[in-house]
């Protein structure tokens, strides 16, 4: 009878043994199961990934407007006793076109651009490179140099009555600098001051002459819009963003 219940017993606690590991086995394919689904993807699910923000990436045109601050100056020598029409100041409008590269927060790039003045030079343009930091993702802070070239015309009078109008093509540099903030969807907006500094010319007339050294800054704001991708084009909250679905 002693053996009997002894065999009951180890029946019993093989049992509940194996029931134990029967229900332990269950729980530990389930929390197995539903963790493995919280954690794979599913062929409609989207992953993102963040990658390094590009902001200033690309080339772009542009449309700008401001105050052409003439710095003009003349040195005479008799009979001639005038240069007319080379120091005043007036309204700029012009357009731009560039392309940079971004490394990190630095970015180089060329630009050019093309102006019409209400007065002296009319017409002038520069080859510039840029080489900018972004102080945030969003704003860039530049300087800028390069080439310029202007149809100078302005006018030189002598004591005996003689007068001549001067219209040529001058050389020089432009320099300056700016700061750009990225709107979003491909667009900024720009405020920058640039200095056009041409070459010397020597103008004679009834025997006298006129050194006429021509300047002048353009301060002024521009709009612009990237084709390219750049100017966080592609973000979401500040950040650049890979869909794949």
């Amino acid at each position: 009878m002693l053996r009997l219940g002894k065999r009951f017993m180890r029946a019993g606690a093989a049992g509940v043994g194996a029931g134990f590991l029967i229900v332990t086995g269950f729980a530990f394919w389930a929390v197995t199961a539903a963790h493995a689904d919280n954690g794979s993807f599913k062929d409609d699910d989207i992953i993102i990934v963040d990658q390094p923000l590009h902001a200033w990436h690309g080339c772009y045109i542009g449309v700008s407007a401001g105050g052409n601050i003439d710095s003009s100056s003349a040195t005479i020598s008799a009979p001639v006793t005038e240069v007319a029409n080379t120091s005043s100041d007036g309204l700029a409008l012009g357009a731009y076109t560039g392309c940079n590269l971004q490394a990190g927060s630095l970015v180089l790039g060329i630009e050019g651009d093309i102006n019409t003045a209400s007065n002296d030079p009319h017409f002038f343009a520069s080859a510039r490179v840029r080489l900018g930091l972004t102080v945030t993702e969003q704003m860039l802070v530049y300087i800028t140099g390069g080439y310029a070239v202007a149809n100078q015309s302005y006018d030189v009078f002598a004591s005996n009555g003689a007068g001549v109008r001067v219209s040529r093509s001058a050389d020089g540099v432009a320099y300056g600098g700016g700061i750009e903030h990225a709107l979003g969807d491909g667009n900024a907006f720009r405020v920058e001051a640039i200095h056009y500094d041409y070459d010397n010319n020597r103008d004679l007339l009834a025997g006298g002459f006129a050194d006429v050294d021509q300047s002048h800054t353009v301060i002024r704001v521009g709009f612009t819009l990237s084709f390219s991708g750049g100017f966080l084009g592609n973000t979401f909250n500040g950040t650049d963003l890979d869909v794949i679905q």
